[in-house]
């Protein structure tokens, strides 16, 4: 997983993840799904958020359940699902109507299956 992160230009997720102290957070559950902010996205939200807002948008960004199929299959209907973060513990994700585009909390989800390992899915944002 981390190697197909670091090398989509998702580096800096991969990092996070470790450097935040969430991997302990992650290893608590058997499965999940990661929403990955990309590089450029995750270097904004260092310059303008404080420490603790950092890790708090990166729990937003990890669900405690792994898809279980294809997301285009999963999404089709809209569909609310639990963050690891309390605060924010519902992310709404729904397919625009005409096209394949998926949003989750309102952002274009561009890279679905950027990783699928099971236990492990990850899906690549703008």
């Amino acid at each position: 997983m981390l190697t197909t992160l670091r090398t989509r230009d998702y580096t800096l997720f991969a990092n996070a993840i470790f450097a935040t102290n969430l991997f302990p957070d992650v290893l608590a559950v058997t499965s999940f799904t990661f929403f990955a902010p990309t590089d450029s996205s995750l270097h904004a939200l260092d310059m303008a958020a404080t420490a603790e807002d950092y890790v708090v948008t990166l729990h937003c960004h990890i669900v405690p359940a792994a898809s279980q199929s294809s997301i285009s299959d999963l999404f089709l209907p809209p569909l609310r699902i639990t963050t690891l973060d309390s605060n924010h513990d519902v992310i709404q994700v729904q397919r625009r109507p005409v096209s394949d585009i998926i949003f989750v909390d309102g952002v274009d989800l561009v890279v679905p299956d950027l990783f699928y390992g099971g236990e492990v899915v990850v899906h690549g944002f703008i």
